[in-house]
């Protein structure tokens, strides 16, 4: 039992790579609350690459993960959040990106959740310079009776700029609540906002092409989600 908090406040300067990888493991976890606030400035040129994967125990804990960046003139930005191996508990991940002129950025989120673990996620773009490119997206499987919500958003404030979100929620369980909003907004008539969606059990057809090769339809089930996760 207990919390935790974690605090960091990273600065890269112009030209630099560096690659991070975070892992946070909470095997016998009961009762406890992780909370982990992360502000990137990074700077001209920059690389910067940031995994975050976690491990938790039979229950879970409370989680709440914060990310914010700011790239600046032709910086790149990759940072990746998973939970997939153990429960997750009760979570919240927020990630923004603000991308200047010529910069890049990708906020990825790989989740599953089961029993009854509540999980929100939100991803957002701010493509604030010219020629600004981003792409914010969300994998969660839903299972047993799990509550899950994904927000992902992205703003075109610049001319020539590019955003893509995607949100894929797959559900296995009858008492499964899974919910996805996009939210696009574009205030430069040079800048494109494109956004993919879906929810639902695992594709008919590949489920169904499993099953010809010998698998319970379980057995295929449990073979795509792997797949996707």
């Amino acid at each position: 039992e207990g919390k935790q908090i974690v605090e960091l406040d990273i600065t890269v300067g112009n030209g630099a790579k560096v690659n991070f990888i975070s892992h946070c493991s909470f095997p016998w976890g009961e009762n406890f609350t992780h909370e982990a606030f992360m502000n990137f400035k990074i700077g001209k040129g920059a690389f910067v690459k940031y995994e975050d994967q976690h491990f938790h125990g039979e229950k879970g804990i409370n989680m709440v993960s914060i990310t914010r960046a700011v790239v600046e003139e032709g910086g790149k930005f990759y940072n990746s959040f998973e939970i997939t191996k153990t429960r997750v508990g009760r979570l919240k991940v927020e990630m923004s990106l603000w991308l200047k002129e010529n910069s890049s950025g990708e906020l990825l989120t790989k989740i599953k959740g089961m029993e009854d673990d509540l999980i929100d996620v939100r991803e957002v773009l701010h493509l604030d310079g010219e020629g600004a490119k981003g792409l914010a997206k969300s994998t969660v499987i839903a299972l047993d009776r799990t509550k899950a919500n994904v927000v992902n958003e992205a703003y075109g404030n610049a001319p020539n700029t590019k955003g893509h979100v995607e949100c894929e929620e797959i559900t296995k369980g009858e008492k499964v609540e899974v919910s996805t909003t996009p939210i696009l907004k574009v205030r430069n008539d040079r800048s494109e906002l494109t956004h993919e969606a879906s929810i639902g059990r695992v594709n008919q057809k590949q489920l169904e092409t499993l099953m010809a090769k010998g698998l319970t339809e379980e057995e295929a089930t449990d073979f795509i989600i792997r797949g996707l996760i």
